[in-house]
């Protein structure tokens, strides 16, 4: 008689990381960027390529596996901050307004 022995490994939530990512979502003639610089922060950049104008920022993101919330802090006193949602899957990134970032 033969024992069989299956092993599984699962995987952690912690083996699900967008740490050290980066992420663009490339428009008509805008580019938008996430890179995900620690554990909290995202860096976003976008860049208008018809007037070549770039803003940048730093935001905060949650991440639990598949969903990624960013927070990006209000441009004015008394605004409120500007709240994204979204799925990862695979190498995409999609956000509830209907942008899609691919990861780089």
């Amino acid at each position: 008689m033969f024992s069989v022995i299956l092993t599984v490994s699962c995987s952690k939530d912690d083996d699900f990381s967008i740490k050290n990512t980066k992420w663009e979502l490339n428009l008509d003639t805008e580019l938008i960027t996430l890179e995900f610089i620690s554990d909290n922060d995202v860096r976003v950049s976008h860049i208008d390529t018809s007037d070549d104008t770039k803003e940048f920022g730093v935001g905060t993101y949650t991440y639990n596996h598949p969903k990624v919330t960013i927070t990006a802090p209000a441009e004015e006193e008394g605004e409120d901050d500007e709240v994204l949602s979204g799925i990862v899957s695979g190498n995409t990134m999609t956000f509830d307004a209907g942008m899609v970032f691919t990861k780089k």
